[in-house]
């Protein structure tokens, strides 16, 4: 193609025809320039279609990992729920003097001292930060995904650690008034007429109910805000699908 352009311009120049030499090469010169432009137009779409390919695929992993942790949230908060409920009902029977132990009890001694731990998946999110947050065109959504990884869930990691030690320091409470079989799940008390008048033990209980109470209540808003940035995270693939 270059040498036939050659060609013609040899021959204008052969024949002294200036202006047409001069007219063909300018528009020569714009249809260098054209190819150079599509060229361009056509490296940024590739380059956009490729940003565009890594964000749906880091949205869409993102979205699955949230699936699960929306699952791991909600199974924490009915455990803590339980817990509670149970806790409750033991200091109910330890301060109600007509009642008499039986082994049913043995449960509810055993569960107060029982707790989950969540762990987030970050893959996903580990992925984004490493290849760049500017990958996500949405900034609200953005936001908040960043709010669910680097705040939520940090503040779920604060409050069970705090949970755990608290759980962990009063052990040497259970050991001194119940007894451990072979079921860990449940304890026994030593002495449970004199258990039912012992403020150390109840104290505890009321303690450590009201611990769990506000992990349990910190975990449901952070499950209703994970499954809001889910539901976000969906539209916007949708959005970015459609494009």
């Amino acid at each position: 193609m270059i040498k036939f352009f050659r060609k013609i311009r040899q021959q204008l120049l052969s024949e002294n025809k200036l202006g047409k030499y001069l007219a063909y090469a300018i528009g020569e010169i714009f249809l260098v320039m054209v190819g150079i432009l599509l060229a361009l137009q056509v490296n940024t779409w590739n380059e956009n279609r490729k940003e565009s390919k890594t964000e749906l695929d880091i949205l869409t992993g993102i979205k699955n990992d949230l699936n699960d942790d929306i699952i791991g949230l909600a199974e924490l908060v009915s455990f803590d729920s339980l817990v509670v409920a149970r806790t409750e009902q033991l200091l109910d029977i330890l301060q109600n003097d007509t009642t008499e132990y039986d082994t049913t009890m043995d449960e509810l001694f055993g569960v107060t001292e029982v707790y989950l731990i969540f762990h987030a998946k970050k893959l996903s999110y580990t992925t984004l930060q490493q290849k760049g947050l500017s990958i996500i065109s949405n900034d609200s959504l953005l936001s908040k995904i960043i709010n669910v990884y680097d705040v939520s869930y940090v503040n779920q990691g604060d409050l069970n650690d705090i949970l755990k030690s608290v759980l962990i320091n009063s052990q040497n409470i259970n050991y001194k008034y119940l007894s451990t079989g072979t079921n860990i799940m449940r304890k026994r008390p030593n002495d449970f007429k004199a258990l039912k008048s012992n403020n150390e033990y109840k104290n505890y209980l009321s303690h450590t109910a009201a611990i769990r109470r506000l992990f349990m209540n910190n975990t449901k808003d952070i499950l209703a805000f994970s499954i809001e940035v889910r539901d976000e995270i969906e539209i916007e693939i949708k959005r970015l699908k459609n494009k």
